[in-house]
């Protein structure tokens, strides 16, 4: 990668596309000065209110046009003054866009492209809608965003009540730091200034819309300039006639390009029991990581830029290249897939599928992403054979003869590092000093290298085989910078303003600077010294999705605002997510939280409670909308249990609620309770545990309430929750009834779960409660809990 693809040209039109629409916040600020839309007036004394009235502006279409060139000019001043014109002139008459030349027209087709489709839903009852970003998950059209830099991590979680123009002209002074910063760390290359002015416009404009006239206000500003600056490079690159109407082509303008990093789940889940914690969550990191470089090396070796990485999630990517280049992406795959090999043997690899992409595919662009991951399924079903015959995976090597195993993957670690009487690989190693690293880590610098393996810890190795340097600090780096910057938390961010947000989920558990091992976590739980793991997905997200966008039978997917809504949703599961565990569970291992699911590994108790607590954020994060929603399993177990195991019982008990028609449910002690019976059988827990602490005193009770009541989970249909009637149910009945007889105290609580266990899961949430209580009131050695 030390040597750019991307031509001169290319690299304008995609900078002309992320920049052309940033006055936009501005033009919604009251009382701006008077000057601000008078970027290039030739009548400055007639210019005293609308642009549509000043004789020489109003050429420019549209007061945003000149606010956005003010922006820039104050900004960055004369470096990359050509992006102040393209501004200016996007919305220009015929007149001026042939004047600007042929970047410009090249913008002005990405910024259609990018809109891809009308949304009338409020052309006829609202004149002129707040100017604030409604909630992409919301049907209610009042649950709005605060405008708000990206920084602020609970921004759909709150309305901005009505001193919305206050608040936009603070992001406004936000912004122009931001890409002042953008330019100060580009220093003259426009390259790198791709990366840092995506920063600048992803912290400024992902939370304000991109329309506040006519067009639904459900697009984030950020999401469309990303894919107007795409789409204008991508035509750039792919040599498309800047002469063609766009009403009428119907030749291809780009090729989307979906990758896949396979062997995610075996590879994090490939860790022994023994210092576990050290590197699973360097493991995540490491994996989110690799698929970012990698999807940047693709792009680059297309001709196109970093703007054109889409997306870059959960060992997923979407990029978006030059039309007729797929037998380059061919190339370029099996390039990565041999540096992939070279420290991963089979265990890793990647797999791409691409589509041509025409005009009409950007009304329903969602329609056309359904079609790439078919294409993907297909290439990943053929490719293991192939795989198998490259490598060589079952020919005969070395002399044979004992192996000395790896600690943490149990891999060959002959050469590897001894430590404490353990060995362990190289690459392992270097993962437990990431692990030890990243919660004093602040920034992921990606530089060029000469693509030669060189020095540097083994996690690099991929990455440096592909030419690209990796850097982790703590402090802000000092401009320029030949290379992005990818901050690696929100409060990051606001050191500098132009770094793209990475959410790391960084935080892991620590004690004098050591990562905590799980055996450590689990002597932090309440009573038995017990782990759980959560695994959590968000339900049938393809579906609802889809459904999401009909309006009136026509579907209104434009790529940007596709990008909002899965923006959003990554926002919640890498952002969110992350930070409540750092801020309020510090007790909580995140092992993964990416894209719509997670992964998480804690005390019991805890567990418990930060599932509940997720659930209800995720309901406000998606505006109450009652079809998003996810489903969970959780496991319990020793800590000394290898954690391969219990992630695995977890996706197991995952699957279990699944299964559960309309899904939206958690899965525990092998029963899918939905969520709301969840919560409740929580409650009973509590009342159980407090009443079992209490024994000897007036309103306690003895544990043997407990068995009893654990004797009602046979009593319940799994699936439906009802009760079976029968002589079992009878007789747990009447030893409830004697029990209540001998604690007169607690007569009324014992009672209150008689009649309690006839309702609907009524029987099998008691029982579980009743575990959890058990748990909580025992101390001493865990065992297997399931």
């Amino acid at each position: 990668m030390s040597e750019s693809q991307v031509s001169p040209f290319v690299l304008k039109a995609t900078l002309g596309g992320l920049v052309h629409d940033l006055g936009k916040p501005w033009s919604q600020v009251p009382g701006r000065p008077p000057d601000a839309t008078r970027f290039d007036c030739e009548t400055p004394k007639e210019h005293r209110g609308r642009l549509q009235e000043c004789p020489s502006c109003k050429r420019y279409g549209s007061a945003h046009a000149p606010l956005g060139a003010s922006l820039l000019q104050h900004a960055m001043g004369t470096r990359f003054s050509y992006l102040q014109e393209l501004a200016l002139a996007h919305h220009g008459t015929a007149e001026v866009v042939k004047r600007t030349g042929d970047v410009l027209r090249y913008v002005i087709f990405g910024d259609r492209l990018s809109a891809g489709e009308r949304d009338e839903r409020y052309d006829r009852d609202v004149a002129e809608p707040r100017p604030a970003l409604l909630n992409p998950f919301a049907v209610d059209r009042q649950r709005v965003v605060t405008p708000a830099p990206l920084t602020d991590a609970g921004a759909l979680l709150k309305q901005p009540g009505r001193n919305l123009g206050h608040l936009l002209g603070s992001l406004v002074e936000w912004q122009k730091e931001a890409l002042r910063q953008a330019a100060e760390f580009a220093g003259g290359d426009e390259r790198w200034l791709v990366d840092h002015l995506l920063g600048a416009v992803e912290s400024s404009a992902s939370l304000v819309p991109s329309a506040f006239r006519r067009d639904v206000a459900d697009i984030a500003l950020a999401s469309h300039l990303q894919f107007a600056g795409a789409f204008a490079g991508a035509l750039a690159a792919g040599g498309v006639s800047p002469d063609i109407d766009l009403k009428t082509f119907d030749g291809p303008i780009a090729t989307l390009v979906l990758g896949d990093l396979s062997g995610i789940q075996a590879f994090l889940h490939r860790v022994a029991s023994k210092r576990a914690a050290r590197s699973l969550r360097a493991r995540s990191f490491y994996l989110g990581t690799l698929s970012l470089v990698l999807s940047r090396v693709l792009a680059e070796r297309l001709g196109v830029t970093s703007a054109h990485v889409l997306s870059s999630v959960g060992g997923n990517f979407l990029v978006l290249g030059p039309p007729g280049c797929e037998e380059r992406v061919e190339a370029v795959a099996t390039e990565i897939d041999a540096a992939l090999a070279e420290t991963h043997g089979a265990a890793l690899s990647v797999s791409v599928a691409c589509m041509s992409l025409r005009p009409g595919d950007t009304g329903d662009f969602s329609r056309a992403l359904a079609e790439l991951r078919r294409r993907l399924r297909d290439v990943k079903a053929r490719r293991a054979e192939r795989t198998a015959a490259r490598l060589g995976l079952f020919e005969p090597r070395g002399d044979g003869g004992p192996l000395k195993a790896c600690r943490s993957c149990g891999g060959d670690a002959s050469d590897g590092i001894v430590e404490d009487d353990d060995r362990v690989c190289r690459f392992c190693w270097s993962l437990e000093e990431l692990g030890r690293r990243l919660p004093e880590a602040s920034y992921l610098i990606l530089e060029d290298s000469d693509g030669e393996e060189g020095q540097g810890p083994e996690w690099q190795r991929v990455a440096r085989r592909l030419g690209v340097t990796l850097k982790l600090e703590d402090h802000p780096p000092q401009p320029p910078v030949a290379g992005a910057v990818y901050a690696l938390s929100a409060d990051d961010v606001k050191r500098v303003k132009c770094a793209r947000l990475l959410p790391s989920g960084r935080y892991v558990p620590v004690d004098k600077k050591e990562v905590l091992d799980f055996q450590d976590l689990a002597g932090r739980a309440k009573g038995r010294p017990l782990l759980a793991v959560l695994k959590a997905d968000v339900d049938d997200l393809g579906r609802t999705f889809a459904t999401h966008f009909q309006r009136n039978g026509r579907s209104v997917q434009s790529p940007s605002r596709v990008a909002t809504f899965m923006r959003f949703l990554a926002l919640f599961f890498e952002g969110r997510v992350n930070d409540l565990a750092e801020r309020e569970f510090p007790n909580l291992y995140v092992v993964f939280a990416g894209g719509d699911d997670l992964a998480v590994v804690g005390p019991w108790d805890d567990v418990l409670t930060f599932a509940e607590r997720i659930r209800t954020e995720f309901r406000q994060w998606t505006g109450e909308n009652p079809n998003f929603h996810f489903s969970a399993g959780i496991a319990f177990g020793d800590a000394t249990r290898p954690v391969i195991a219990a992630l695995q019982e977890a996706e197991a008990l995952l699957g279990v609620a699944k299964n559960r028609p309309g899904k939206d449910a958690v899965a525990v002690f092998q029963v899918a309770l939905p969520w709301d019976q969840f919560v409740e059988m929580l409650r009973w827990y509590e009342e159980l545990a407090a009443l079992i602490g209490r024994a000897g005193e007036a309103e306690g009770v003895a544990r043997s309430l407990l068995q009893r009541l654990k004797r009602l989970d046979a009593l319940t249909e799994p699936r439906g929750g009802k009760v079976v009637y029968g002589p079992e149910l009878w007789r747990a009945y009447y030893s409830l009834k004697r029990f209540a007889q001998r604690h007169e105290q607690a007569h009324g609580h014992i009672r209150k779960m008689y009649d309690h266990a006839l309702d609907t899961y009524g029987g099998v949430k008691l029982a579980m409660a009743a575990r959890l209580a058990e748990f909580a009131t025992t101390s001493g050695k865990g065992g297997n809990a399931t």
